[in-house]
């Protein structure tokens, strides 16, 4: 997962355009900023992804509505698997007015689309890589292939 804070729209396009020359799909980026319309111009800008239901499941999405902004922001920071402590870090600095993209899953491109083939993930720090985080809200299955 790659993170980074930055400071306004202009800094956030253009890093979304750099992981999009490095190789991640707009479908993988998401930008959040504690002012709603600034996440949605940056996203229609950009054409990258927002956090919805996909990323959250459906209670999570509906909770949404009940919470104040920056427990939203927690709730969608975690979804994509950031740590909550991290989250609340993240939050305290977008309430004061920082954007923050970020990769989810840590996927890159690598060659054809829809070939079934896992992508390459980018090293992280250390080299150590983050497994994808899976909701199991969204799991499709029985209980028995939950455990396969």
């Amino acid at each position: 997962m790659t993170i980074k804070l930055v400071r306004n729209e202009e800094e956030a396009n253009d890093f979304i355009r750099q992981l999009t020359q490095e190789g991640y799909h707009t479908d993988s980026i998401y930008a959040l900023a504690y002012n709603t319309d600034r996440t949605d111009a940056i996203a229609e800008n950009t054409e990258i992804n927002k956090v919805g239901m996909t990323e959250q499941g459906i209670i999570q999405t509906v909770a949404n509505i009940f919470r104040s902004r920056g427990d939203e922001l927690i709730a969608k920071m975690k979804s994509l698997g950031v740590s909550e402590t991290d989250a609340a870090h993240y939050e305290r600095m977008l309430a004061a007015g920082d954007i923050l993209v970020l990769t989810w899953p840590a996927e890159i491109e690598a060659g054809p689309q829809d070939s079934g083939i896992e992508s390459e993930r980018p090293p992280e720090k250390d080299n150590v890589l983050t497994p994808p985080v899976v909701n199991p809200l969204l799991f499709a299955g029985s209980p028995e292939d939950r455990l396969r």
